[in-house]
């Protein structure tokens, strides 16, 4: 009787296993908002039709590039993202407020991008650009 006592609390401990939340969180997991480029602010309407935001989880980077959306996936490292091939609809942006799109573009197809955190925001570098994203709680309104 003992013997089957322990191979149903084995049994138990493993369907708890596979039941939780196994997976963890990486450094950069969370929604974050795109607010300044090469030093310059994001203003939606001026230099972006809408607020560019990311979605990082589960080994992918999804939202808005400022017109269109994009994602593509991504593996992080301490100091780096390996950004994989950069999925995005094509809808036509007036040049004008394609500023951020544009950017996001040029550092995400660079492939490697160089990261670190400043207190609460997360600073992006590669092609020569710039990118700081700050946390938000979940896609701008």
């Amino acid at each position: 009787m003992k013997r089957l006592g322990s191979s149903v609390l084995l049994v138990a401990a493993l369907v708890a296993a596979g039941c939780s939340d196994s997976a963890e969180e990486g450094p950069l997991d969370g929604t974050w908002e795109i607010v300044e480029v090469d030093g310059q602010s994001i203003v939606p309407g001026d230099n972006t039709v809408s607020p560019p935001y990311f979605e990082i989880g589960d080994g992918r980077a999804d939202g808005s590039l400022g017109c269109n959306d994009g994602g593509a996936p991504l593996d992080v490292t301490e100091r780096v993202i390996d950004f994989g091939a950069l999925e995005r609809t094509e809808q036509a942006c007036d040049i004008a407020v394609s500023f951020a799109e544009m950017a996001l573009v040029d550092v995400i197809a660079d492939g490697i991008v160089e990261w670190s955190r400043d207190g609460d925001r997360m600073i992006w570098v590669a092609a020569g650009r710039q990118i700081v994203l700050e946390p938000i709680d979940g896609p701008p309104a």
